[in-house]
């Protein structure tokens, strides 16, 4: 078997066969690109389906370094799962390669037809707090030796009684096919294998919607009740990012007037994308699915549209795609949730937006819409304290007097949390820019630059590029090779691919401060420029003895942090000012030390909108822009 520096989690699945004429199938393993460290995430292997009654048993081996969480199996019709009985016998009888463990599980799951894909074995891992990479694989083996009678077939809720299987019980791989001398380490096509990279540097930049575990976790969406039935009323597009490792979870249901009427968007056993529609005096859904699983653990972006013809369609990650011509009217809205009673799994949502229009992404949306965007009625970002989730866009009432629009009233929008939702930090892959950088003076005359990829989709290189005061041309000064470039081929496997940088510059002294400005350009594929970053200003100077960052989080409620760092022990005074130029407080006012210093600023008390803050010493004074955001 290969050995070296990755990881290897080898997953082998049993099925002991009822005749000696039972050729089971192996389908897929499916697995997310990238995982954060610490993390759980899913693989999942699609097997054909073999007759009823037959002992089966799954046994996986996996790196020490990986705990393994527990399996399950979906049933064909992806609506309703089994949990699978440790089977430690099973287990004894493999060989452990060094720095693995093996255990195995039995599964008399009966429900099972002859499509391929029918049966869903799923394994639940979390990831170590290192960085590594996962090679996963998985064989089909069948029982040969059938001097064993098989237990006799229960109903489902009654599991037969387990026993230790014959000592002369004999197996025999049958998917891949590679004769008796199998090895996984010749069972290397992406048909049996997949990889997975454990990344460290993920930092919490955004904070999401967390729906716990306990029973009927809810966020309800509310807002003015003449304007709530017609918000869905016409075409729209949702969309959010969504991260869970459980299948069966309600993610967005709408409940509209009149008994059993409604929809819900959510997941099946199978942890595929689903949308049921429910009428009046129907017994039966109807019922669009995307055939990609989105509870392996990753942040997915969802997306599901409803046409002026009454057609919905959903996409994840911008592709696989489904459509539905539905009978469901939305307009008769009640309610708008975000779980439900039924779902008892945790799962994470970030950046809901909502729009009129019909709009439909093809690439990987790895970017936030703007707050500007002027189809938006309700973006959720998800960075609020507290029991509620306000949308950072107003939403509109129109005020009509005889036939005439009177005025435009802007009225509240936002999720009220139940005792099972909270917003709390995240590993949501979500950033404003394709790269955020940050500058900062570091002595007289170094600069560090950092920043950090959301995506680096058809990225190959960064130029950091300087301009000197607010006139002339920008000029490049470093050029760095990106880390995880994606390339157009493997991007239907990875929108995701977040890496950190750091670089240097030196320049010279100068007796006096000038204004510089910097940003990243991204180069594509034969030097073509996809993009720049936000510009990022710097007071340069070799006279100065304070150098302050921009506040981080910015805009902020309630609190945010302000780095500065000395040259030289001095007093300092740390002042905020309102947007009118009026006094709010002084924040600091002591002789501090040589160093890099941290001030919270909590504005809990202040009204929301733009303040300013002023670090004054004995030879600067910078002023910097916050927003408190409420």
């Amino acid at each position: 078997m290969r050995r070296g520096a990755l990881f290897l989690v080898v997953i082998v699945l049993f099925v002991v066969a009822q005749t000696a004429s039972a050729q089971g199938r192996l389908g897929t393993v499916l697995a997310p690109a990238e995982i954060p460290a610490g993390e759980d995430f899913c693989v999942r292997i699609t097997a054909s389906a073999l007759e009823h009654g037959v002992e089966r048993a799954i046994a996986v081996q996996y790196s020490d370094g990986f705990k393994f969480l527990g399996a399950y199996a979906a049933d064909e019709d992806g609506a309703d799962t089994v949990s699978l009985e440790w089977y430690p016998s099973v287990a004894s009888m493999f060989t452990r390669e060094r720095g693995h463990a093996v255990v195995a599980y039995e599964d008399h799951t009966t429900m099972y037809s002859n499509h391929f894909n029918a049966v869903a074995y799923f394994f639940r891992f979390r990831a170590p707090l290192k960085a590594a990479t996962l090679k996963v694989q998985a064989c089909l083996v069948e029982r040969a030796d059938l001097s064993v009678t098989p237990p006799k077939e229960t109903s489902k809720k009654k599991q037969p009684k387990r026993r230790k299987p014959s000592a002369s019980t004999t197996w025999k791989v049958v998917a891949p096919d590679l004769g008796e001398d199998f090895t996984f380490a010749d069972a290397d096509t992406k048909e049996y294998s997949r990889n997975i990279r454990i990344v460290t540097g993920w930092e919490k930049t955004s904070r999401a919607l967390t729906l716990h575990g306990n029973h009927g976790a809810t966020a309800m969406l509310e807002t003015d009740s003449a304007v709530l039935p017609s918000l869905f009323a016409q075409e729209f597009t949702l969309s959010c990012w969504y991260r869970s490792t459980e299948p069966l979870q309600g993610i967005f249901h709408w409940v509209l007037n009149g008994a059993g009427r409604g929809a819900w968007l959510a997941t099946d056993a199978l942890g595929d994308l689903t949308f049921y529609s429910h009428e009046v005096h129907s017994s039966d859904d109807t019922i669009i699915s995307v055939a990609v699983p989105i509870t392996d653990g990753a942040w997915h972006y969802l997306t599901c549209t409803h046409d002026a013809f009454g057609i919905i369609t959903i996409e994840v990650d911008g592709k696989e795609r489904d459509t539905l011509t539905s009978s469901t009217d939305l307009s008769g809205l009640r309610r708008f949730d975000i779980g439900n009673a039924s779902g008892v799994n945790r799962f994470y949502v970030d950046e809901l937006s909502l729009r009129t229009g019909v709009e439909i992404t093809n690439a990987a949306p790895t970017i936030l819409v703007r707050d500007t965007v002027a189809s938006l009625f309700g973006l959720f970002h998800f960075e609020d304290f507290g029991q509620t989730a306000r949308s950072s866009v107003a939403l509109r009432k129109v005020i009509h007097q005889n036939d005439s629009i009177v005025s435009l009233v802007r009225v509240p929008i936002y999720f009220q949390l139940d005792s099972g939702a909270s917003i709390g930090e995240s590993s949501s892959p979500v950033l404003t820019d394709h790269a955020v950088l940050s500058v900062e003076q570091a002595n007289a005359t170094k600069v560090t630059f950092s920043w950090l990829a959301t995506s680096e989709i058809g990225v190959k290189r960064y130029e950091l590029q300087r301009r000197i005061a607010s006139f002339g041309d920008y000029e490049k000064t470093l050029d760095v090779k990106a880390k995880q470039s994606i390339s157009a081929q493997e991007k239907d496997h990875a929108i995701v691919s977040r890496a950190n940088y750091s670089a240097v510059e030196t320049l010279p002294s100068i007796g006096r401060d000038i204004e510089l400005s910097y940003r990243l350009a991204l180069i594509g594929e034969r030097d073509s420029v996809m993009g720049y970053t936000q510009p990022v200003k710097l007071e340069y100077g070799g006279n100065r003895d304070v150098f302050v960052e921009q506040n981080k989080p910015n805009p902020f409620n309630p609190k945010t942090i302000i780095n500065f760092r000395l040259a030289r022990a001095c007093v300092v005074t740390v002042t905020v000012y309102d947007i009118m130029g009026r006094e709010v407080g002084v924040l600091l006012n002591d002789k501090l030390a040589v160093g890099k210093h941290s001030l919270e600023v909590d504005a809990t008390m202040w009204p929301g909108g733009i303040y300013f803050y002023k670090v004054k010493t004995p030879r600067t004074i910078v002023t910097k822009r916050m927003v408190v955001a409420k």
